[in-house]
């Protein structure tokens, strides 16, 4: 698994390629997200997931996103975490992420969060949050 300090690789539970239906799907889910090793999570044959690209909260990022939790609520946290952390998309129908500097923080842009979808927006956010360290 990637230190706090690399960026690391995350392909989402909703992602259509993604066979949730597979026999085990927890305990294989489960260990993909504890090895971060995409061998591991069962997929449909013939499709290839969207893998999206993650870099760690860090910095001023984290106080940015735990302010926005209390104020806002964890929704608007995750959707804020996604867009400091989201650095590429690569596969079919992966939309290209771009990139604008806004309030300090290079964040996506909301057009790009809109292509990537709010499902999706939700779960790297809440990955990226669920993975933050508490330094």
């Amino acid at each position: 698994m990637a230190t706090n300090n690399e960026d690391y690789d995350y392909i989402c539970e909703c992602d259509p390629a993604v066979d949730r239906d597979a026999e085990g799907y927890r305990e294989k889910r489960q260990r993909y997200e504890e090895t971060n090793d995409a061998s591991h999570l069962p997929l449909v044959a013939g499709k290839e997931p969207i893998i999206y690209t993650l870099s760690h909260l860090r910095g001023r990022q984290k106080p940015k996103v735990r302010d926005t939790a209390s104020k806002e609520g964890p929704m608007t946290a995750a959707y804020d975490a996604c867009q400091l952390v989201l650095r590429n998309a690569i596969g079919p129908e992966a939309p290209e992420i771009k990139h604008e500097r806004r309030g300090g923080f290079d964040v996506v842009t909301d057009d790009c969060l809109d292509a990537v979808g709010e499902a999706v927006v939700l779960e790297l956010g809440f990955t990226a949050i669920n993975r933050m360290s508490f330094s």
